[in-house]
């Protein structure tokens, strides 16, 4: 009984110190974690343009074998990319474009995975709404 007793609160205690470090972690406290990006801004958006552009390109060509497939890791490539790019500035509108190609991106990602059942109109629109927020970003940042 009290080793039942110690490990529940043990188990509770490790996972409130969990539930902490990805609280602080997604609200952008990267002293919790230490996580810093290797890649440069420039590196990541070369990266994330990258896979939007074949993201387009297999959405366009029906014809792509395993074509949803393909579309499937891109877009979770394209959210992980977002992902880590969010750690790269403390500029809280920066880090919302970030924040939105990424969920966006896994939306597109789960739809895809649906492979023949994925509703193309979704995925297309989608990808407008992923290109919208970059536009938005790239006017207030880019050079």
């Amino acid at each position: 009984m009290v080793r039942r007793t110690m490990l529940t609160a043990f188990l509770l205690v490790a996972g409130f110190c969990c539930v902490t470090m990805i609280a602080q972690a997604d609200a952008g406290s990267s002293g919790a974690s230490g996580f810093k990006p290797t890649a440069s801004v420039d590196s990541l958006m070369h990266g994330m343009g990258e896979q939007f552009k074949k993201i387009n390109e297999l959405l366009k060509d029906k014809e792509t074998n395993k074509r949803m497939k393909r579309v499937h890791f891109r877009a979770e490539l394209l959210a992980e990319l977002s992902n880590v790019n969010r750690f790269n500035t403390e500029k809280d509108d920066y880090r919302q474009w970030a924040t939105q190609v990424r969920d966006i991106a896994m939306q597109l990602a789960n739809e895809a995975h649906k492979k023949s059942k994925a509703d193309e109109s979704k995925l297309t629109a989608l990808v407008g709404q992923i290109k919208d927020v970059c536009t938005a970003c790239h006017d207030q940042y880019q050079e």
